[in-house]
């Protein structure tokens, strides 16, 4: 900062600002009384991006083509050799080393150590091979032939700190490819010891050693080589190409240091400091950086450079001025004074605060007052005046319920009495009694349920007329909806289910229901089921409908355990029907096969046993099913059959159970066997003219169904035939 000050009275400083790295702000004239400041860099305008970083690493990266011209210092060089050393021009640091020398190689590298080999083939990087160039950079390195043509030039330019070195290969030809030339550039940068690869063209010579080139930077012991993505010893071309390698190790962090103008003894570091000029002083400070980066800040930073600032050490203070102050008489009466007078000092004086006016400001409330005092010679004096008011009046607390039921008519709220006091009370409900005394009764019913904060309120006044601080109370009318889960419709064979209902812990009622179950089965019909829920004292309730449906019947099947013989290319046609009592659709099966008609009609053209069965379905509730067996056989010839049924209840039909054996099997070879549903043998026998009387040990079996297996054998063929099947035992 520039600065242009004159001295009479007092020190007057006129600034010009723009934009300093670092800024240090406006001169500053300190306050009466005040001999340090503390000086504070501001680093706002030193530029956008972060700081340099050390060479021990790098990262590559693709960056836009520019056109790049040399005119400096002409090399002139043969097929596979080196030359060198020449000045690079400034300090240059390279994989944590630090340069001022490098080395040229006609084949397109340039190395900061001498006696590199200058192999003509290129390999990858890194490796710790003798043949490959190291310590270099390769830009890129390919069997070059400089002594065929083109030019090598290298060459110093811009202005320190921030020069840069360029080395170019122009017009090169390609050893064994001669017709093929290249152009590129290899420039490195002071300060920043950025890398940067620019290929106008880059052509292919296949022919000779594979074509291949490296582009990239390898240490000097060979254990650390970047390159650019696919150029590592590949076959490649470019044009109008460009790549960088940026440092990448840790940051290396500078010192911002502070001089006074005119003294290069450093003062101190850091990013703040202290001083305590005794008389008019400038300060300045700059970054430091280590010898790597030393031009950095001039470099990147940006701005106009270090700023400066002027440090002016102020004249004494006013003495502190006396005070005389009243509180406010009363809570928030606003009736409290103030009187501050001046002592010492140069008139005219004047007063600034945070609210009044004046040296005697009135009528002033409880709270804290600051004021500042500046004379003529502009030294000030402040101070701070804190009213208080008296002790606020304290009443309460309300004792009452905090939780009430729903259309609740009559609550009551008190609090303690306090003599010389009287209360004034309100409320979201309807106070029917009490205002002004210690105790109210509220009426709720005309609100809705629920959390109420501050639903009842109280403020106390004592015998001045002040008014205590409102206290009030929070209720929750409980005023819950209980919600009962659908359940149903139900058939009234369907098992008992439980009932479910929110909030928990409730009961439920009704007809069919055994808390918590509902049971189909004894509640036929349209029912009304009750949910009671208790909480706090409160009682609710809801009520939900359910529907059971009866199960419905349907009459046996006619007609019933049919029997038919046919004749090879005979057939039978047979209806079947029921009757149900509800309104609904029968559902038939027959040979694994259901359908939903009124009637079954069937055609029977096969010998065979077969069931039919039925049920009927009504309001979704199904009907216990009905059966039916069909027996076809064959003309009487070769006739087979067993019934599936018979009632061995001593009337004079139907009480044996009898084996049919047609003509065609011979009686004698038979053989018979029944079980049970246990698989216990209950009847046994060899003779086709036997019957089974439905005993088991000389005691009648139960009724139900029975498995029967037969085996008989055929007169003509000998061939052995085995039935089974079932038969019904019915009383």
């Amino acid at each position: 900062m520039k600065h242009v000050y004159t001295l009479l009275l007092v020190l007057l400083s006129i600034n010009t600002y723009s934009q300093y790295c670092p800024a240090l702000g406006p001169d500053q004239l300190l306050p009466c009384g005040v001999g340090s400041t503390t000086l504070t860099a501001d680093l706002s305008q030193c530029g956008g991006g972060m700081g340099p970083k050390e060479t021990t690493t790098y990262a590559v990266s693709s960056i836009p083509y520019a056109a790049q011209s040399n005119t400096g210092n002409q090399l002139f060089m043969t097929d596979d050799s080196q030359q060198g050393p020449f000045a690079i021009g400034f300090n240059f640091c390279f994989f944590g080393n630090t340069y001022s020398q490098f080395y040229v190689g006609s084949n397109g590298w340039i190395a900061f150590s001498p006696g590199q080999p200058t192999t003509f083939t290129s390999q990858p990087i890194p490796t710790f091979n003798a043949l490959v160039p190291k310590n270099c950079i390769m830009g890129p390195w390919q069997d070059w032939h400089p002594g065929l043509g083109g030019q090598i030039r290298y060459q110093t330019s811009g202005v320190a700190p921030c020069r840069k070195l360029t080395i170019s290969w122009i017009g090169v030809p390609m050893f064994s490819c001669t017709g093929n030339q290249g152009t590129f550039h290899i420039v490195i940068y002071e300060s920043t010891n950025n890398i940067e690869n620019y290929i106008q063209t880059k052509p292919a010579c296949t022919q000779w050693q594979g074509g291949t080139a490296t582009e990239g930077i390898h240490n000097a012991l060979g254990t650390q080589g970047i390159a650019v993505p696919g150029r590592n010893s590949t076959a490649w071309t470019a044009n109008n190409d460009a790549w960088k390698w940026t440092p990448n190790g840790p940051t290396v962090n500078p010192v911002l240091t502070w001089y006074q103008v005119g003294n290069p003894v450093a003062i101190g570091t850091g990013p703040s400091i202290t001083v305590t000029p005794l008389t008019p002083t400038q300060y300045t400070c700059h970054f430091v950086y280590p010898t790597c980066n030393a031009g950095w800040a001039s470099c990147n930073l940006g701005g106009l450079g270090p700023d400066t600032v002027l440090v002016v050490p102020g004249p004494p203070n006013l003495a502190p001025p006396g005070i005389v102050y009243a509180n406010p008489s009363c809570i928030n009466t606003c009736d409290g004074a103030i009187s501050v007078v001046p002592i010492g000092g140069t008139q005219p004086m004047t007063i600034s605060w945070n609210g009044p006016n004046g040296f005697t400001p009135l009528n002033l409330c409880d709270g804290v007052y600051q004021f500042n005092i500046i004379d003529a010679a502009g030294c000030t004096v402040s101070g701070v005046v804190t009213l208080v008011d008296p002790p606020i009046p304290v009443v309460g607390p309300i004792t009452a319920l905090d939780t009430i039921c729903w259309q609740s008519t009559s609550e009551t709220y008190s609090i303690p009495v306090q003599p010389n006091y009287t209360y004034q009370w309100s409320s979201v409900g309807t106070i029917i009694s009490g205002q002004g005394s210690s105790t109210i009764n509220v009426d709720w019913s005309a609100l809705n349920g629920g959390y109420i904060p501050g639903a009842v309120q109280v403020t106390g006044f004592d015998i001045n007329g002040c008014p205590s601080l409102p206290v009030d109370v929070d209720i929750d009318i409980l005023n819950i909806l209980p919600v009962i889960q659908p359940v149903g419709p139900f058939c009234s064979y369907d098992e008992f289910v439980g009932l479910q209902a929110t909030p928990i812990g409730g009961v439920f009622s009704g007809v069919g229901v055994i808390d918590p179950n509902f049971t189909p089965g004894d509640a036929v019909g349209t029912n009304t089921i009750t949910y009671t829920y208790t909480q706090s004292g409160c009682v609710f309730d809801t009520v939900t409908q359910v529907i059971v449906y009866p199960q419905p019947t349907i009459s046996p099947i006619t007609p019933y355990n049919e029997f038919y013989e046919i004749c090879d290319g005979d057939s039978v046609v047979s209806t079947y029907s029921v009757v149900p009592d509800l309104p609904g659709y029968n559902e038939w099966t027959l040979l694994n096969n259901t359908t939903q008609q009124d009637e079954l009609t069937v055609t029977w053209n096969a010998p065979s046993m077969f069931d039919i069965s039925v049920v009927h379905w009504s309001n979704g509730c199904v009907s216990s099913p009905q059966t039916t067996a069909i027996t076809i056989v064959q003309c009487p010839s070769e006739l087979f059959y067993i019934p599936n049924g018979f009632t061995p209840d001593g009337d004079e039909h139907n009480n044996t159970l009898r084996f049919v054996v047609g003509d065609a099997f011979d009686r004698f070879d038979f053989v018979v066997v029944i079980y049970n549903r246990w698989g216990e043998i209950v009847y046994e026998s060899h003779d086709a003219m036997a019957e089974w009387d439905g005993t088991y040990n000389n005691a009648m079996c139960q009724a139900g169904t029975y498995i029967y297996y037969i085996q008989l054998k055929h007169k003509e063929t000998s061939k052995r035939y085995a039935f089974n099947g079932h038969v019904t035992l019915l009383k």
